[in-house]
Order: structure tokens, then C-alpha cells, then sequence
């Protein structure tokens, strides 16, 4: 019983942390996924003041966002099936 107790909230703090992802909250993401979405968004802004387009580091940060979003989902099927 302790066990599926347990369990349980893991599978809650994984569900909670991919609803945050999915909401796009930042912190939600690793050090490392942090320190590169931050770069990125540098790169982003320095080239909108300069009037130009983005699409490279638009598409990585997509990336990152999508990335950590699997990684939490799958995570919580994991923990289901565990269960």
C-alpha cells in the first residue's frame, strides 16, 4: 500500500511537471534546457532589434520545449505502468 502511495505521487509530481511544460513555464525545464532556451532568446532579441527573422533559433527552442514534453510524457507512462 506504502508503495503504491508512493508511486502515486510520483506519477502526480510527472503529471504536474508536463502540464507546466506544456504551459510553457520554464522552470519546469532542466539547468541545461534553461541555460539554452535563455541563450536562444538572446539571439532572438538581438535580431529583432536589427529587423531580422529568427527561424533558427525559434526552431530550437521549439525543439527544446518539444523535447522535454516527450520526455515528461513519457516518464508518467512509464510510472503508469509501473503502477
Amino acid at each position: 500500500m506504502a508503495n503504491t502511495r508512493r508511486i502515486d505521487r510520483e506519477i502526480a509530481k510527472a503529471k504536474h511537471r508536463l502540464a507546466r511544460l506544456q504551459s510553457e513555464d520554464s522552470t519546469a525545464l532542466s539547468v541545461g534546457d534553461q541555460v539554452k532556451l535563455a541563450g536562444l532568446t538572446g539571439i532572438a532579441v538581438a535580431r529583432a532589434t536589427r529587423r531580422k527573422a529568427t527561424p533558427a533559433a525559434e526552431r530550437a527552442a521549439d525543439r527544446i520545449w518539444t523535447g522535454a514534453q516527450e520526455d515528461a510524457a513519457a516518464d508518467v507512462r512509464v510510472l503508469e505502468a509501473e503502477r
